[in-house]
């Protein structure tokens, strides 16, 4: 497999790794990265559609769950432990979320006004309440004062909206659901990348663009699953989604944090962390 570079190091030495009905799945022989080659990619309007289909609602108790494991430990990080145990207890008896576009719209708003300290919250009936508590600053080592984005938030920004209702100043980037790409010229305390490196085409490039916009000290949130070995590879649901070109192992993250001076932390079997040096 000489003809292929490595999408994340540019390494020319690349092996088969596994054939499936529909393409081929390369390995880099420096970085692990397993990655599909560009010609099995999807064009531009059939990823779109295929990101359509996703059904992750803000009012999905199940979803809200699965993005608090990276959540919790984010926020152990950034804020302190009894912050984060009390967002993950929101989470078991969330508010409803009937009317959640007018309620992202509005936090939006709150967000570009620098108001994130000013928190409502929807009610059953779409309007909306104060929470006295969920609007005081988050305790801890910055006092509310962090800035995060959630990159690749797709059409349902649940992670962000729960942070941002617990009182961070956070906003939300999409190609295609939320393309302003002025959030992209900023630097972030946090940022948080669920499910999302994955459709990376070229991850070296993406990379290397979020971790210029985290500031000294801060972190990057990541969360995707990991590749093991080859057998489970062969039968890892994981890789049958169309969108999925980019597949990471630990050994993988070792080299990102090495090539970036990054420390790197895996807090979960699937939630990553690498975090800048203070200077």
């Amino acid at each position: 497999m000489t003809n292929h570079l490595c999408p994340l190091c540019d390494h020319t030495k690349v092996a088969h790794y596994f054939t499936d009905k529909k393409r081929d799945y390369l390995q880099c022989q420096q970085c692990s990265l397993v990655f599909v080659p560009a010609e099995f990619h999807l064009s531009t309007s059939n990823e779109k559609s295929e990101y359509d289909k996703h059904e992750n609602q803000l009012e999905d108790l199940g979803y809200l769950t699965f993005l608090s494991r990276l959540a919790k430990p984010l926020l152990t990080q950034l804020v302190d432990a009894d912050f984060a145990g009390e967002f993950a207890s929101q989470l078991s008896k969330p508010e409803s979320y009937s009317s959640h576009s007018n309620s992202i719209n509005s936090a939006n708003t709150s967000n570009s006004n620098n108001s994130a300290n000013c928190i409502s919250l929807a009610t059953s009936d779409g309007k909306f309440e104060n929470d006295k508590r969920l609007n005081e600053k988050p305790l801890g080592k910055k006092k509310g004062d962090l800035t995060g984005l959630d990159f690749g938030c797709g059409p349902g920004p649940a992670l962000a909206f729960e942070l941002r209702r617990l009182g961070l100043n956070i906003s939300e980037y999409d190609i295609y659901y939320a393309d302003d790409k002025s959030l992209l010229n900023k630097q972030y305390d946090f940022i948080t990348c669920t499910e999302v490196i994955e459709h990376f085409n070229t991850p070296s490039k993406e990379l290397s663009q979020l971790i210029e916009m985290i500031k000294p000290d801060g972190l990057l949130a990541i969360m995707t699953k990991l590749v093991i070995d080859k057998q489970r590879f062969a039968n890892w649901h994981y890789k049958n989604d169309p969108t999925h070109i980019s597949f990471f192992s630990q050994q993988t993250f070792e080299f990102i944090a090495k090539k970036f001076g990054l420390t790197l932390e895996f807090v979960d079997k699937d939630v990553i962390f690498l975090k800048k040096p203070k200077s």
